[in-house]
């Protein structure tokens, strides 16, 4: 037998129109032939003219019956009943013919009504609902709260209440601190603490808050216990434990309460106006500031109600220190001090030379085991011997030189020296400064020291004077031997006198760094340098290997101090060393940033660290 194959197309396969045409026959996708299938008589079957019949064989006996036809137990047949799982199908209008849904588990869904067709679940009066009838052996229906609270019952308001007899539901709240405040006459959940406590709020028979009023005959009374003599109160701010007393009261030592003092360490506190309360001032070791007064309430200590140290007024009191004098009546001399010469028992004595008006001074000290006195010019001194009298000096900068045969004072340094003058025994002229080398004065060298050092006449850091020295060094024609840093160093120069310079300083203060970037955030090349330390750039040499021009943002830290444009696979190098690109703040890196991204842009920096 041949075999029979076709064709799976449902949209474009034509449909025959002349008897006698042959066409491929038409195929499910899972390769079932497509059948229409006939009576005997030519009629097409499973039609609504021409239903199909299920007999009572194949798949279980039964067939449908039609409405309203009268079933009889045991002698009827009828067809299994099934269903859809589909929580999702779509309500039914009336009349139409739909599917039986079930749950997951294969049980019906079932809507029960009444003979009469009505709802009896879900509706909103009893009369309509569904009765349930209780057993005889159960007294009580146990009602499950699934939402809001646990097993009890609700009961009318203002209703009796039989302790150990009525029921009752254990009460609830909710912890919420963000509730908002109810309406009157609004039900509400009721407010707990962390803690499970119920908040409350405590009023009287008449609905009257009893904390909180302003008065105390609203407030809530408080009765102390039969053996609580007094009630403690604990001063939780602003001090310790303690009371106050009435104003004027008696005061009985040993017994009577007190509060300890304190006070404030503040002296910048603004003083008070009369009849104010306020702070008491202490120091900062805990001293109370007081202001002393009499018992007339005035202030002591001032000019005009001064301290008294002396009971009297009249009792002498020793004075140390230093003490202004004022003069008396002046003697016969213009600005002389009259003073009176007494001797060890008090007794006046006249001056040492009462001829000439004279005083002699007897100097007791600053010459040991001896005394001073004036001598002749030109006389004999014993040495040994010979009285002599402590010299004393002027020290000024602007003095009045004497002329020959005046005296005058000698003068001394800041520092007690004696001002000399070296000069020759024979004419008394000078033998420091002067131009002849035969006239100046002979220096010897100590026999450890080979040579004198020669410096300059202004010090570092001191405003130029004087005539430039010239400076020499050493020739080199190679690199020296390196020394150890602090160490003195020649200067170097090249056989034709030239000195040998190296820009921005020795190697060891150079720094450099490198980077690659793709992309347009800002990119570390030179790390920064320790506080204080400026990095200026010295050398600055940038490419870009793309093929797209970017312009390129130079950074101190977040700041750009340069921007470069390069053109796509171009580049930049700048040579600063003559004058180096100075760094604006100091520890700060250096970055780069390209205003648009590249295949690879590389950057190099070098810089000399510096000070302010």
């Amino acid at each position: 037998m041949a075999n029979i194959g076709g064709v799976f197309n449902d949209t474009t396969l034509g449909v025959l129109t002349n008897p006698g045409q042959q066409a491929e026959l038409r195929l499910t996708p899972y390769r079932a032939l497509h059948v229409n299938i006939r009576t005997q008589a030519g009629l097409e079957a499973g039609t609504v003219s021409n239903p199909f019949y299920v007999t009572g064989t194949g798949g279980g006996a039964g067939f449908s019956l039609g409405d309203l036809t009268a079933f009889a137990v045991g002698v009827s047949p009828f067809v299994p009943g099934g269903g859809v799982f589909n929580d999702g199908l779509a309500a039914i209008t009336s009349g139409l013919i739909g599917e039986l849904r079930m749950t997951a588990f294969r049980a019906q869904h079932v809507n029960i009504r009444n003979n009469l067709g009505n709802a009896l679940l879900g509706t909103q009066l009893t009369s309509n609902s569904l009765p349930v009838t209780m057993a005889s052996d159960q007294p009580a229906i146990n009602v499950n709260i699934a939402s809001g609270g646990g097993s009890g019952f609700s009961i009318v308001d203002n209703s009796s209440f039989t302790q150990a007899v009525s029921a009752l539901v254990p009460t609830g709240g909710v912890f919420n601190d963000a509730l908002t405040t109810l309406a009157s006459g609004v039900t509400g959940q009721v407010r707990i603490t962390s803690a499970r406590s119920m908040h409350a709020n405590l009023r009287t028979a008449t609905g009257t808050a009893l904390i909180g009023t302003q008065f105390s005959a609203n407030s809530l009374p408080v009765v102390l216990a039969s053996d609580q003599a007094t009630l403690n109160v604990s001063v939780v701010s602003g001090g310790g434990a303690g009371f106050s007393v009435q104003d004027g009261s008696t005061f009985t030592a040993g017994t009577s309460q007190l509060v300890p003092t304190g006070g404030v360490f503040n002296d910048g506190v603004a003083g008070l106006t009369s009849g104010n309360v306020g702070e008491v001032r202490m120091t900062q070791f805990r001293g109370i500031h007081t202001n002393l007064r009499n018992a007339s309430g005035n202030e002591m200590g001032v000019a005009g109600s001064p301290l008294r140290v002396d009971p009297t007024g009249t009792t002498t009191q020793p004075v140390s220190g230093t003490v202004t004098a004022t003069q008396g009546t002046a003697a016969a001399g213009v600005g002389a001090w009259p003073f009176t010469i007494t001797d060890t028992t008090n007794a006046v004595v006249k001056p040492g030379d009462a001829a000439n008006n004279a005083m002699r001074v007897n100097i007791i000290a600053g010459l040991p085991a001896a005394t001073g006195t004036s001598q002749q010019d030109n006389s004999t001194f014993t040495q040994g011997a010979g009285l002599g009298t402590p010299i004393f000096g002027l020290y000024t900068l602007a003095n009045t030189s004497p002329i020959s045969g005046q005296a005058a004072a000698v003068r001394i340094s800041s520092s007690r020296t004696l001002l000399s003058t070296l000069c020759y025994a024979a004419d008394g002229s000078s033998m420091l400064g002067a131009q002849a080398s035969s006239q100046s004065f002979p220096v010897v060298l100590a026999t450890d020291q080979p040579a004198v050092s020669i410096v300059g006449n202004v010090g570092s850091g001191s405003t130029d004077s004087g005539n430039p020295v010239k400076i020499g060094g050493v020739a080199n024609t190679a690199n020296p031997a390196a020394v150890a840093n602090g160490q003195r160093v020649n200067a170097s120069f090249d056989p034709l006198g030239k000195q040998i310079v190296r820009a921005n300083g020795p190697r060891g203060v150079f720094v450099n760094g490198n980077v690659s970037a793709t992309t347009t955030v800002s990119t570390l090349v030179l790390a920064a340098g320790s506080a204080g330390v400026f990095n200026d750039l010295t050398k600055i040499v940038i490419t870009n290997s793309s093929a797209t021009a970017t312009v390129v943002d130079i950074l101190s830290g977040a700041t750009v101090v340069m921007s470069l444009a390069l053109a796509a696979n171009g580049g930049a190098v700048i040579d600063l060393s003559g004058a180096p690109l100075a760094q604006p703040v100091s520890a700060t890196a250096w970055n780069v940033r390209a205003n648009t991204a590249v295949t690879a842009l590389y950057a190099f920096f070098q810089a000399v660290q510096v000070t302010a």
